[in-house]
């Protein structure tokens, strides 16, 4: 199954260095196919996380990133949420980030859409819907980085998606 994927392309941009409180990042050392073009992407989402539902960015420029700089929604309607901390993403690498009713105050459902932005410019969004069937699983681009959004029932939070092997 494929969900609804809307994509913007953009340019990389150098951005300042901090740590994280809030998640977790992962040293780069995966997706070496990755488009330089893209600057940061929704990667993988789980909306029935356990416990909490999580999403997972990726960096996909040559640079260091500062997620200060970013924000995200679940919705064209609700004000972005800044990430927490001073998150900094090496080049290549991943940060996940979890959603619980204490921060940022929602979750996500079966039928939604996990939106990033720079400033107020909607960089990339993930969309699935409840016929994608993702509530056990997570909505991954396979290959990694690259692919597509497919439905998965491996999750690989912080770390490369893999091929579903759990059909």
């Amino acid at each position: 199954m494929r969900a609804l994927l809307s994509l913007l392309l953009v340019s990389s941009c150098s951005l300042a260095v901090g740590d994280d409180p809030s998640g977790y990042d992962v040293a780069p050392d995966a997706a070496p196919d990755a488009p330089s073009r893209v600057e940061l992407i929704v990667n993988e989402v789980a909306p029935g996380g356990s416990p909490d539902d999580w999403f997972e960015v990726y960096n996909g420029t040559s640079q260091n990133i500062s997620l200060k700089d970013y924000s995200y929604s679940d919705s064209p309607d609700r004000p972005p949420v800044t990430f927490g901390g001073s998150v900094i993403l090496e080049p290549g690498a991943y940060h996940v980030e979890f959603l619980t009713d204490d921060y940022p105050g929602f979750g996500l459902s079966s039928e939604e859409s996990i939106r990033l932005y720079r400033g107020q410019s909607l960089i990339d969004e993930m969309v699935w819907l409840e016929s994608d069937g993702i509530e056990d699983g997570a909505l991954a681009r396979y290959p990694d980085v690259i692919g597509d959004p497919t439905v998965t029932t491996n999750p690989t939070p912080g770390f490369p998606n893999q091929a579903n092997t759990g059909n």
